[in-house]
């Protein structure tokens, strides 16, 4: 979980071009009256310049960052996750369009935050935490609408397809037609609640439009998770037909890059694919099948997203993309912003590590500066498995123990594993490298996150990240399992022997 804002983003990268919302480019949407909804009219946003920078001040100099769990996440224009971790008193956020941070923990607060906000911190005595916007009613309430939505009628999610069921609420059993009941009436109590703050004017027509999404994406994705239980009940055409329902249902929503949104979306792709929530793309047979519902089901810029997010995974399994592929994915695709993402990533990624990349790293053991660019030269003839990780990165971390156990199983002759962090402070990188016993490890310090064309060229927007380099200095991986997952194993076997 990436969490400092040395993030030029997270995964960290200049994909901070936040598509996260197109409030300020497309027309609102005009939303169907029968489901109690204020019809909203074009907004035109003021076209002056401001700062793409979210400062967040935490209010007591007092607090214990250790327990005030200040982490908080959300998904860049291309649904990459990245995380926000405030671990002192002033912290940067860089985006350029309003996005919405969902608070790592079990209540799963979500805050919508514009750029050039200036958000100040409360924690109090029984942790609780509240965000404000000085001399701004408005901002100040929309920063606690979900806050108040949650208390009243609960949390938005109440099931994520993860593979860890942290966040997964194990709903009571009932029928599936009593269930939808009560979803269905969620979703109304909470419309009535947006309406009667707009109507107030307490909340913004571009929060309205957002709220929305939210509110109408979390009841279809609690649909989609009722009906895969019940699934076997029904026949497989009202179970096609219940998908092409919902899928219309979020295709008429303005596209709004939103966590609920992204996931409800990617629920539907899955259950279309093979009848489960969570089916992740694996080959590119599943590449294919899943390019045609998008075609078939999807328009706009939801469409131009999905295209988007199906090459990027598809390119993150394989690390390249034959010319087909290519040249379809462009010709389909309209979004012009998209593509120019897409294959910056796509083509910066899969060639060796550029020569522009001569960031400074800082030895752990030798106590002094290297060129990141000379150090894997110095390597070549082995293979490289490159761990952006930080001691404030708790999955990092977790990682550790099972890291250290695949090195000690191969030759380190024919391997090097390098640990890149991206702690800013010197004290708190030293003491994990200590407790996690990784002093006889190869461990650096980038000097300067936030200015690493490093990151940048490898769009690390979360960490852990792993990079598996070739014998050659060539990429095999920018993406490679973490050392937990065999795969990862495999894939050095692989290549360990060429």
């Amino acid at each position: 979980m990436k969490t400092n804002l040395s993030i030029s983003f997270n995964i960290t990268t200049s994909l901070f071009l936040f598509f996260s919302f197109s409030c300020n480019s497309q027309a609102e949407k005009n939303v169907n009256n029968n489901e109690g909804v204020i019809e909203k009219k074009q907004v035109n946003v003021s076209q002056k310049k401001q700062s793409n920078l979210i400062t967040f001040i935490v209010e007591d100099s007092q607090v214990d960052y250790n327990k005030a769990h200040l982490s908080f996440y959300s998904l860049d224009s291309l649904s990459n996750a990245f995380d926000l971790n405030i671990s002192k008193k002033v912290t940067n956020l860089e985006i350029d369009q309003p996005v919405v941070l969902c608070k790592a923990d079990s209540k799963q607060n979500l805050y919508y935050v514009e750029p050039n906000d200036s958000v100040f911190i409360r924690i109090d005595k029984l942790d609780n935490t509240t965000l404000f916007i000085k001399n701004n009613t408005t901002r100040t309430r929309e920063l606690a609408f979900f806050t108040d939505l949650i208390e009243k009628f609960g949390r938005i999610y109440n099931y994520i397809p993860a593979n860890t069921g942290f966040f997964a609420k194990k709903l009571p059993t009932s029928t599936f037609e009593e269930k939808v009941k009560k979803i269905d009436k969620t979703f109304t109590d909470r419309l009535t609640f947006l309406n009667t703050e707009y109507k107030a004017d307490r909340i913004s027509n571009n929060f309205f439009n957002v709220a929305y999404n939210i509110i109408r994406s979390s009841s279809i994705k609690d649909s989609l998770y009722e009906f895969s239980r019940n699934q076997t009940k029904r026949t497989r055409l009202q179970f096609i037909q219940f998908l092409d329902n919902k899928s219309s249902n979020l295709n008429q929503l303005s596209f709004n890059n939103n966590l609920v949104f992204s996931n409800a979306l990617d629920c539907i792709l899955s259950l279309y694919l093979n009848n489960t929530l969570n089916a992740g793309l694996k080959s590119l047979e599943d590449y294919k099948k899943r390019n045609e519902i998008i075609k078939l089901k999807f328009s706009g810029l939801t469409r131009d997203y999905l295209l988007s997010t199906n090459y990027l995974n598809f390119f993150k399994l394989n690390n390249k993309i034959n010319e087909f592929i290519k040249s379809d994915y462009s010709n389909v695709c309209s979004s012009l912003s998209f593509k120019n993402k897409v294959f910056g990533i796509t083509e910066k990624t899969s060639q060796i590590i550029s020569s522009d990349n001569l960031d400074n790293l800082f030895s752990y053991k030798y106590n002094s500066y290297f060129k990141i660019k000379n150090l894997i030269d110095s390597k070549k003839g082995k293979l490289i498995l490159i761990d952006n990780w930080a001691s404030w990165c708790r999955p990092c971390r977790a990682e550790m123990e099972a890291s250290q156990k695949l090195y000690s199983n191969l030759d380190p002759s024919k391997i090097s594993f390098v640990y890149l962090s991206e702690d800013s402070d010197n004290d708190s990188w030293q003491k994990a490298i200590k407790q996690d016993n990784l002093t006889e490890m190869e461990n650096y310090k980038y000097a300067d996150i936030s200015a690493s064309s490093f990151i940048k060229q490898f769009n690390i927007t979360t960490i852990p990240r792993y990079i598996l380099i070739g014998k050659d200095g060539k990429v095999i991986s920018a993406d490679a399992p973490r050392p937990s997952d065999p795969k990862l194993k495999a894939l050095i076997d692989k290549y360990i022997k060429q």
